[in-house]
């Protein structure tokens, strides 16, 4: 009896999951516009300098890591993450890298998600300057992909820094699906004549039916520990 009703309880739970929304991973990518470092710029205290990313019409992703390359003069600056609209801030952070090369800033935990646009980047990525000329931040004068995505200016005030190359400034995103339960009739159904062939999900079909088998079995049980 003991192992009858815990199959009961896990097919009520099984039938009870099939209405939820489920988020799946569909895997990350690094976005970058350049191929390697071929000088270091810098600015001035309170100017940014910036790169627009863009992702696919309709795509929500959520924002992981952002990465700076130094090229010299490690010190510290203040990441942001800026909004499509480019000054709605999704995240700020002061920064001290230790050293030159590519230094990450995890923003997992942030929870930002963005959406590819129709014709608009999606977010930017910016680094804030503290102290005048320093850090350098890695330049690449020849992009790899001839698209130039990289700004300077202020949240709001931004400007084209040129086709003359892309600042060395990464983000890693990873791709999030929804799936939904699906209406129980197509929204539009088609005319046919003949009758018509819909597939159908076995599990979805057969979870209300789980569900009710799980709650009587749990109810009965109880009574039945009630008067015995």
């Amino acid at each position: 009896m003991r192992f009858a009703s815990r199959i009961l309880v896990a097919a009520f739970l099984v039938g009870l999951l099939s209405f939820m929304t489920v988020k799946v991973s569909a895997g990350t990518w690094w976005i970058y516009y350049e191929g390697g470092a071929d000088s270091g710029l810098h600015h001035v205290s309170g100017n940014h300098f910036a790169v627009e990313f863009m992702l696919p019409y309709g795509q929500t992703h959520q924002i992981l890591t952002i990465s700076f390359y130094i090229y010299a003069n490690p010190t510290t600056f203040r990441a942001h993450i800026y909004s499509s609209d480019g000054h709605s801030n999704l995240f700020t952070a002061e920064a001290t890298p230790l050293g030159t090369g590519w230094f990450n800033i995890d923003v997992w935990g942030y929870f930002i998600m963005v959406t590819g646009q129709l014709s608009s980047p999606t977010f930017l990525v910016t680094i804030e300057y503290m102290t005048n000329d320093a850090p350098e931040i890695g330049y690449d004068e020849y992009p790899t992909f001839l698209y130039w995505c990289s700004l300077e200016g202020t949240p709001g005030d931004w400007h084209d820094v040129g086709d003359t190359g892309n600042f060395m400034i990464r983000a890693e995103t990873e791709r999030i699906t929804f799936k939904e339960k699906p209406p129980s009739d197509p929204p539009n159904p088609p005319q046919h004549v003949g009758g018509g062939l819909f597939t159908a999900n076995k599990l979805a079909v057969l979870s209300p039916y789980l569900a009710l088998i799980g709650f009587v079995a749990v109810a009965a049980i109880v009574a039945k520990r009630r008067f015995t």
